[in-house]
């Protein structure tokens, strides 16, 4: 057979592959995000039980092999840092499938370049923050990461959204709480400190107002674990700490 034959059918083979496989990515990824808009339609906490399982098996906190930033339109600037940037985004509606009910459901996606978290010696706190998300995804007061996933110059942590702003704002505005709210407040401030500690083996800190939202339904939602440390000897660090 010619070379040039060869060569002709070798092509067309390989587009073919190609094509395959990107109808089998295209198929993931919408499957992917109409499981992610039907969590943020439910938008229920997790029970202890299902929270403290392997985040790759539970319905938030994974890390997804084939979402893209093409999958999410980008809707306005919720926050910037030295090194991040938060928007308010909503699932993009595919040309292909007419899933008019995926643009409905808003987000925070946390977008990090990598180069500045590498410039900047970022890189051990950013992979704190996303092992200690997804190991809470799902707990009632903790902003849940409802999946991570990366490209070549970029990180990327999708998170519930609070409409509510930080209690900072709150707190500037009214100067001081009155009891029963800071009652209220400081339960969930309890509880989220309870879990982390007794259940994760996670020390936050970093705990200030700039760092506590309020949900569509009132409750705090703790954010921003790029100090969080996993304490893996927690009787040692327990026995420091009382001597």
């Amino acid at each position: 057979m010619a070379p040039g034959i060869v060569d002709k059918i070798s092509s067309r083979m390989h587009r073919m592959s190609q094509s395959s496989v990107d109808k089998e990515n295209y198929a993931a990824r919408e499957d992917e995000k109409s499981k992610l808009a039907a969590w943020e339609a439910e938008n229920r906490p997790l029970e202890v039980t299902e929270i403290t399982v392997d985040p790759q098996n539970k319905p938030v906190g994974h890390s997804s092999k084939v979402l893209r930033k093409d999958d999410f339109e980008l809707i306005k600037t919720l926050g910037t840092g030295t090194f991040a940037r938060v928007w308010l985004t909503k699932l993009a509606q595919s040309k292909k499938s007419g899933s008019a009910d995926l643009g409905n459901k808003v987000f925070a996606l946390k977008i990090l370049r990598k180069v500045d978290v590498i410039r900047l010696k970022q890189v051990e706190h950013v992979r704190n923050e996303r092992n200690v998300l997804a190991a809470v995804a799902g707990h009632p007061f903790i902003t849940t990461m409802v999946a991570s996933f990366q490209d070549q110059d970029t990180l990327y942590m999708l998170l519930d959204y609070c409409p509510g702003g930080e209690v900072f704002s709150y707190l500037r505005r009214a100067r001081r709480f009155n009891e029963p709210t800071s009652q209220f407040y400081a339960a969930e401030i309890c509880l989220i400190f309870e879990f982390l500690h007794d259940k994760e083996g996670v020390a936050y800190r970093d705990l200030k107002p700039e760092n506590i939202l309020i949900d569509a339904n009132g409750h705090l939602k703790l954010v921003d674990f790029g100090f969080a440390k996993k304490i893996d000897n927690r009787t040692h660090a327990r026995s420091r700490r009382c001597s």
